[in-house]
């Protein structure tokens, strides 16, 4: 395998606050290069290949490419390239259904059955356990050869049919609003709902309700189609460029890269793509469909969680995500405004170590300076 490494473009901010903290020179001699060593470490010993992003109090401190590919020794490192983004696909989801609810075209508590009647128990649950992964709905994706089941034979594309005839032959694990269980399903059922209530596909809301707005430009569903300015995913070397990701339609399908996810993180901090208040009704979790010590609960779209660094607690958002050639993670900690957005085009790294690690390296001063 060929390995290139890209000069670092890190934008170095003296005297910048966060919260009530004031970043000293630490953060430019000591912390980011601490960073950067944590993940230059991984990417020569083949564990880790990809783009880090890393934003404080609005402002980018840390961009960084770490990229590997075995096929093009030639191409220029860039700190902009389309990374399949896995799970993290379910916030951009999620903050659609908020959107059309905003536009009254659905709301989050009514019943599945007013849009698909057909789905096992639909008059029982609502828009919101699908949003919260708590229909019980098993999951269609775990299923034998469910890419072909869901796609048309012949063009390859999704059938919007087949899918939902998928989807309503899995078992009902649990009643709704029992438990949180993660199903395919639940984000695939919203993405149909959607297209339902608008009359539109769900590739132009994602268009024209946040990519274009936003100037997204690099992110997408994926459809095929890959070139150089793509970090092809791999697994020990090999390409797994092949897996038809029309198949995870809603939850997994969609591709980005650090510089539009950030654009995306600003959007939501500034109030500018969805109203705080609907923010918050994203962000609000049900104490008693509590996860574990790592994940906490989930909310729509976002795992929701509060996290200890020090002697501080944080509470933060975040969304990691694994599909074939692929482990990604955004992690934003709602106070102070810390960003953490990584993106693999390798399986198998650990995505949460990482994250939690870079996080103490940036909130650890801030901790002993407040003890």
């Amino acid at each position: 395998m060929l390995y290139m490494r890209k000069a670092k473009i890190w934008v170095l901010l003296v005297g910048m606050a966060i919260g009530t903290m004031a970043l000293s020179a630490s953060l430019q001699m000591e912390i980011l290069p601490r960073i950067d060593s944590f993940f230059e470490t991984s990417f020569q010993n083949h564990l880790f290949s990809g783009d880090v992003l890393l934003s404080m109090n609005g402002k980018v401190v840390f961009h960084e490419s770490y990229v590997s590919d075995g096929q093009h020794a030639e191409r220029a490192s860039n700190p902009a390239l389309r990374f399949r983004i896995a799970t993290l696909s379910c916030p951009f989801t999620a903050t659609l259904v908020m959107l059309a609810q905003q536009q009254g075209l659905l709301s989050v508590q009514d019943a599945v059955s007013r849009f698909f009647p057909e789905v096992p128990a639909a008059s029982q649950m609502c828009v919101q356990d699908l949003l919260q992964n708590t229909s019980g709905i098993g999951d269609y994706s775990l299923g034998k050869d469910f890419q072909q089941n869901v796609r048309d034979p012949v063009s390859g594309e999704l059938d919007r049919e087949m899918l939902l005839q998928a989807i309503q032959k899995q078992e009902r694990r649990f009643a709704p609003g029992e438990r949180f269980e993660l199903s395919f399903s639940n984000y695939a059922l919203l993405a149909l709902i959607l297209e339902q209530a608008s009359g539109k596909r769900f590739e132009e809301l994602l268009h024209e309700w946040i990519l274009d707005p936003l100037h997204m430009d690099s992110t997408g569903l994926d459809h095929g189609g890959y070139d150089s300015s793509w970090a092809m995913g791999t697994l020990a070397g090999k390409s797994r460029m092949e897996f038809p990701m029309e198949a995870l339609f809603g939850s997994a399908q969609m591709y980005s890269t650090t510089n539009d996810l950030y654009r995306f993180d600003r959007s939501l901090r500034e109030g500018q793509l969805l109203p705080f208040s609907e923010q918050g009704q994203m962000y609000a979790v049900d104490p008693e469909l509590f996860i574990n010590d790592i994940l906490g609960g989930y909310g729509f779209g976002w795992y929701v969680n509060n996290m200890q660094i020090g002697e501080n607690v944080y509470p933060v958002v975040f969304q990691p995500g694994s599909v074939p050639g692929y482990t990604v993670a955004m992690m934003r900690v709602l106070v102070p405004d810390v960003t953490v957005i990584i993106l693999c085009n390798n399986e198998g790294f650990d995505m949460y170590n990482a994250v939690t690690y870079v996080l103490e390296e940036l909130l650890e001063p801030e901790s002993q300076e407040g003890s």
